[in-house]
């Protein structure tokens, strides 16, 4: 399967790249956050991480000539279990915008 990008040309050409849902499974309890569209998002040039989710939008991006769709994107928090052992949370939302290519999401709907 081919890499999956989100950016925000606005915010200097950040690119992140989407990771599929097993790796966030493994670091919680359940598969809430996956089940709910939650994945995780990697910076590419620091390996940081944040969680997003589409939006399921559609809007037309001059810059780009094309329609892109919008993702919701927030910090990752932890929180520890009973047993003290810490897992993944969804944190404070996040002020950057991040988008991809329509075409591209409607594509990996199924696959992310």
């Amino acid at each position: 399967m081919s890499a999956f990008y989100l950016t925000n040309k606005a915010a200097e050409g950040v690119s992140l790249d989407l990771l599929p849902s097993f790796h966030l499974n493994e670091d919680t309890p359940d598969t809430s956050l996956a089940d709910a569209g939650w994945r995780y998002a990697q910076f590419m040039n620091t390996g940081a991480r944040v969680l997003v989710r589409w939006k399921n939008n559609r809007r037309w991006l001059s810059a780009w000539s094309n329609f892109v769709t919008d993702f919701e994107v927030h910090h990752i928090d932890t929180v520890a279990d009973s047993d003290g052992v810490i897992w993944t949370a969804k944190g404070e939302p996040h002020d950057l915008r991040l988008y991809a290519l329509a075409d591209r999401v409607a594509e990996r709907e199924g696959c992310i």
